[in-house]
């Protein structure tokens, strides 16, 4: 299981907030970075980036052991809430 270090970012904070705006993740051991946005346009990503609808990569968080600041006491409860 690929490790994933990831952070979102949303409107407000945990009991507040009505939406993600991204969730990027860099997966150590392939070195891709991984982005989730509602909308890639007007933005601009480096060669080894996999941008997908927000939606997808949340999905796909199971398949990863995550790592990041405040995790567990905000991003997956907020993630959980909303998705």
């Amino acid at each position: 299981m690929n490790t994933l270090i990831f952070d979102i970012e949303a409107d407000n904070l945990l009991y507040d907030a009505t939406k993600v705006w991204c969730l990027v993740g860099y997966e150590v051991e392939t070195q891709m970075y991984h982005i989730g946005v509602d909308s890639r346009e007007g933005l601009c990503y480096p060669k080894n980036t996999i941008v997908y609808n927000i939606d997808t990569l949340v999905s796909s968080l199971d398949n990863y052991k995550l790592v990041g600041h405040g995790i567990v006491s905000y991003d997956l409860p907020l993630l959980n809430k909303l998705y």
